[in-house]
C-alpha cells in the first residue's frame, strides 16, 4: 500500500490488516461470469465494483504507449474477445473499495 500510495493512488489514512484485505479482495476482486449476474449486480449495487464502457476503456488504453500497448495485448488479447465481458457493449469490471475513487 505504501507503494501505491508513493505512486500517486490515494489509499486512505488507514491502511488495512491482511484479514481486511483479504476479505476485500475476496468480495470484490473478482470477475463474474455470464452464470453470476445476481452476483454482480449486487457488488455493483453496493458500490464496490464500478462497470466501465468499453469504448472508456479504449480511449485510456489508446492513450498508453505503444509498446505496452502491444504487450498487453499479446499477452491478454483485445478486450472484446475476453470471456468476462457482457454480450453487446461489454463494460469491464473494476472492483474498488471506499479506500480508492473509482
Amino acid at each position: 500500500m505504501a507503494r501505491l500510495r508513493e505512486a500517486g493512488y490515494r489509499t486512505g489514512t488507514a491502511l488495512p490488516d491482511t484479514a481486511e484485505l483479504t476479505a476485500l479482495l475476496e468480495q470484490n476482486g473478482r470477475n463474474m461470469e455470464e452464470w453470476s449476474p445476481g452476483e454482480l449486480a449486487g457488488m455493483v449495487s453496493r458500490g464496490r465494483v464500478t462497470l466501465l464502457p468499453m469504448a472508456q476503456y479504449k480511449r485510456w488504453f489508446d492513450a498508453l504507449p505503444a509498446a505496452f500497448r502491444q504487450s498487453v495485448l499479446a499477452a491478454w488479447g483485445p478486450p472484446e474477445r475476453n470471456p468476462l465481458m457482457r454480450v453487446g457493449a461489454p463494460p469491464l469490471r473494476a472492483p474498488w473499495t471506499a479506500r480508492t475513487t473509482p
